[in-house]
């Protein structure tokens, strides 16, 4: 909910349970791995499960980690053309990220790679356990927006939000149910 009337960089779908790509089978045909990021200099495990899918010869990189595409499966086509539905934005890569509880986590980022281009528009897809997706402002350490992310939910994360805002997925001991979270974004090769 937004404080101090601060207008939210995205818009939050949440679709028909028809219409929904369930946790179970992606977590099934999705090819996690566990890695190791750098961060601070330091080479620690990510805390989480990660996957990527891309088009043949797209490299996307963040924290010190490449990925590289080696196409797109089919069954993830849909996925696709859902994202490119809800934005009108064309994707070539997907990375996908397991929280296999509430200890599993994304610290405060934005997704403002050179790769993306000056001011990306990133769709997010998610499956699984409601968590909560964080936004701060650049500069500030105090949080201003909270949005719930409940399963078979969509957002649209606006051009202008990597470029103005931070965001994160913080831990929620609480919550003891996985999560799959499928963001799609536009490469420049």
């Amino acid at each position: 909910m937004p404080s101090n009337h601060i207008a939210a960089p995205y818009r939050y779908i949440v679709t028909a349970s028809s219409e929904r790509w369930s946790f179970a089978y992606l977590h099934k045909h999705i090819d996690w791995q566990e890695e190791e990021l750098i961060m601070f200099g330091k080479a620690v495990k990510s805390p989480r499960l990660v996957a990527f899918y891309g088009e043949q010869g797209v490299c996307y990189s963040y924290s010190g980690q490449a990925y590289y595409g080696r196409g797109i499966p089919d069954w993830l086509r849909p996925l696709f053309a859902k994202a490119y539905e809800i934005s009108g934005q064309t994707f070539n890569t997907v990375l996908c990220n397991l929280y296999r509880n509430g200890k599993d986590y994304m610290g405060w980022h934005s997704d403002d790679e050179p790769s993306l281009g000056p001011a990306p528009k990133i769709v997010m897809y998610s499956a699984g356990a409601t968590r909560d997706f964080c936004l701060r402002l650049k500069g500030e350490t105090s949080q201003r927006l909270i949005q719930s992310i409940d399963d078979g939910s969509w957002l649209e994360m606006q051009a202008e939000m990597q470029v103005v805002w931070q965001h994160a997925l913080p831990k929620r001991l609480r919550v003891t149910q996985p999560r799959v979270s499928l963001t799609f974004r536009q490469v420049i090769r």
